[in-house]
């Protein structure tokens, strides 16, 4: 049986390297990477070392961000709330909607970070427990 191995994609973070690593793995019929949307305030954000307060944006749509995605080919999402892991309380259900909407893609949402006792794992047969999907509606 062969291994499926999944990452997630960061293309705000490693840029041309990441899509040197994409062209790499695009013969492996079994790698499966994840683009990820890291939402705060309703936009596409990056933090730095983990800190919410060390946010840069680079994107204000997080729906148009997600388009991008799907026109460049993957066929899976992963959005963390990053709201919802460090507050308690999410700030971006418009944000999830407007890209349930935009894309056709399946999407996966973390609700915890990793600094705080959580994960929202990979897409597969199980999830963990602070990850679900975004049905379509």
């Amino acid at each position: 049986m062969p291994i499926s191995r999944g990452t997630q994609f960061h293309p705000e973070k490693s840029q041309a390297t990441g899509l040197k690593l994409l062209e790499n793995f695009s013969a492996l019929e079994s790698m499966i990477i994840f683009p990820a949307i890291d939402l705060k305030d309703g936009q596409c954000v990056r933090l730095k070392q983990g800190v919410m307060e060390d946010a840069t944006v680079f994107n204000t749509d997080p729906a148009a961000q997600a388009k991008i995605f799907q026109a460049q080919g993957f066929q899976w999402l992963h959005c963390v709330d990053l709201n919802g892991a460090f507050a308690g309380a999410s700030a971006n259900g418009a944000a999830i909607k407007a890209i349930r909407a935009a894309i056709d893609l399946p999407i996966q949402l973390g609700r915890r970070h990793s600094r705080h006792g959580g994960g929202g794992g990979l897409a597969g047969r199980r999830q963990s427990p602070g990850s679900s999907w975004a049905p379509r509606p």
